[in-house]
This record gives structure tokens, sequence and C-alpha cells, in this order.
């Protein structure tokens, strides 16, 4: 692929908390327990961006889109759930979004697993859908408790671009905002990227991307994270995470690589009693470097905007106009439709 791969950053917004480093130490024999966070995260999509707008008329960029949903097409043909995104084509620019309440920024549970969650299971906190958004609010609880509240802050160029302190009724969880470039076959790509956890290293300052894998029934998953952690068996724990999770933590790895994060750490969180989705314990946490993950688990860059590149080129032939790119339920295929413009606008999604 003819592509600049580190990327270039125009601007870099909001404010990060450094990682605290006695969840290095955390003994899984006495896991923490996970605390509530009473905080505000933003899934603001593409079109919505006030800063993506104004790069946008600065004519900084040819694609326009956000590296949730980037990274999601770079490793898409891992995933086996159905899902959707909304192009828009004019002048020469196409904007990548997501329908707004499509359940895009739900974190998937099993996915890949030969068992994935059954819609029908008996019980109901056990379906696809519930899984998702215990996994989403674990993951939000684990990166903010994994911060230390006595390091000091680190603060970006430019301040939060969604937290408006008048209308606020919660504080911003710890996030920076990148909005970085590519030049990808004759595209100028613009995404914003997140990262959410600074660390200081032999007095350097990294930053880094933070997530956590969440356990919620051994007996289904075939994989018991107190018994195989306890033993010290924690490469085993990702070895079936990876076979389970697959599309989730690729995914992951293509937001560091997009953000040029230094550092990802996942942690491993389980359900405190396996019939209740509501306590949770954190068990521990692993760093990787990015790149070195990235090759462990076979994601390349070149394949990764190799297929971006493909994806573009269709909606370049396809001309101007509004699309929806959607996958096939029942077939490892991507189905790109032209669709009327305002067909998905917040009344119709509501609907």
């Amino acid at each position: 692929v003819d592509c600049d791969l580190r990327g270039t950053d125009l601007a870099e917004c909001g404010t990060l908390k450094y990682y605290n480093d006695q969840f290095d130490r955390l003994n899984s024999k006495k896991p923490q327990p996970l605390r509530e966070a009473n905080l505000e995260h933003y899934f603001v999509t593409t079109s919505l961006d006030p800063f993506i707008e104004r790069l946008a008329e600065e004519g900084i960029g040819s694609v326009f889109t956000t590296d949730s949903i980037l990274s999601h097409l770079m490793t898409c043909t891992r995933g086996s759930y159905p899902w959707d995104l909304i192009i828009k084509k004019r002048g020469g620019v196409i904007l990548i979004d997501k329908r707004e309440e499509s359940g895009f920024d739900l974190l998937t549970v099993n996915e890949t697993s030969d068992k994935p969650p059954n819609p029908d299971d008996d019980r109901e906190e056990n379906t696809p859908h519930n899984l998702a958004q215990e996994a989403t609010m674990v993951d939000h609880r684990f990166c903010n408790q994994i911060l230390s509240d006595a390091a000091g802050t680190r603060e970006l160029e430019h301040d939060h671009p969604f937290y408006d302190p008048e209308t606020a009724t919660r504080q911003p969880a710890p996030v920076a905002y990148k909005y970085r470039k590519w030049n990808v076959g004759g595209f100028t790509v613009v995404a914003r990227c997140e990262l959410n956890i600074a660390e200081r290293k032999g007095g350097k300052e990294l930053l880094g991307v933070a997530h956590c894998l969440n356990e919620y029934d051994p007996k289904k998953t075939g994989s018991d994270w107190r018994r195989e952690l306890k033993d010290n068996k924690r490469s085993a724990v990702v070895a079936a995470e990876l076979r389970n999770n697959n599309h989730k933590i690729a995914k992951w790895t293509a937001q560091a690589l997009l953000a040029e994060a230094d550092t990802l750490r996942l942690g491993f969180v389980a359900r405190k009693v396996t019939r209740e989705s509501e306590g949770h314990e954190i068990f521990g946490v692993q760093k990787y470097e990015p790149s070195k993950f990235a090759n462990q688990i076979s994601l390349t860059q070149d394949n990764m905007w190799g297929i971006v590149l493909h994806f573009l080129k269709a909606v370049e032939e396809a001309g101007d106009g509004c699309y929806c790119l959607m996958k096939n339920p029942l077939r490892p295929q991507l189905q790109l439709y032209e669709v009327p413009e305002g067909e998905f606008s917040d009344s119709d999604s509501e609907e």
C-alpha cells in the first residue's frame, strides 16, 4: 500500500491522568474490587465533531472519520456480527459516520468464539446485547480506576472538544484526542484518535491506550480466570481471549497504532458472582508495545490500510451521494447501498 504508515499529528486536545503502577503488582490471589465511576464518556461521531468540521473547511483532508470507525474497517475480516456505517461523498470529500443509537461503540463479548453468546440464553444477563453493555461499562470503570489521583495530569494543547462545563452534569473521563492524517493511495485520511493513559518511564512521558477483557461465565467460555491466573497462566488466558475476542482485541490494537500510542495495557476483569452482572474484580494488568503485539496477532499495517483503500476506491467510483456500508449478517460479505440523503437522521434512528 502506498501509505505514510506513521501519519502526522494535526492537533491534540483534552487531559490525561497517569497510570497507577500499583496495578503492576496486583496479585490475582487478592483481586481488587472494581469501583463505579461517575464520569462522562463521549462517543461523538464524525459529522458532529466541531474540530473535524473545521479541518474539513480548511481543506486539510479528503476523507474524515474516527479511530473507532477506521479500526473497525481495518479489522472487519475478523468479525462475525452485523454492523453498518454511513458514508457521504460530496465534492471529492468522503465523510464516514456511524448511526446514532446504533450500538456501534458497544464492546462485543466472545464474538469470535466457537460458542458465542446466545440471544436466547436462559439468563438474560448473558445475551449478546446485555453482555456488550456490561463489557462497555466495565471497560470505562477499569480505565478510570487504574489511574492515579496523586500523580497530577497531562494537559494537552487544546481543551476537551466536547465538554462544556456550563451544561455538563458530570466531569469528563480523562481522554486525549489526537487529530491525525495519513496519505493513503491518493487519499488524505483525517481521523480523531483517542488515548486514555499517560505514564512516566525513565524520564520520558509515554501516552497509551488501556482496555480490559472481561470474563462472565467460565462454564460457557471454557476458561476459568481465577484458577488460571492464580497458577500464573496469564499467557493461556490471553491465548483464549485471542480466540474468543479476536476482533475486539485487533480493533484496540489498531486504534493504538493509529494514535501512535507508546503502550497498550489490557486488564483482566471478572464477575464476583457468575450469575450477577454488576459486581466485578480486577485480577491483573498486562502491558504491551502496540507494534510488537500487532505482530503477535498477525495484524499488519499494510493489510489494515489495504482494506481501507479498497473501500475508499469503491466509494470514489460510486460518485457523490449518501451510502450505507453493511456487513451481511449471514455471510462474510460487505455491501454498499446508495440511500436517500437524510435517510439516517436522528428521527429515523429513534423510530
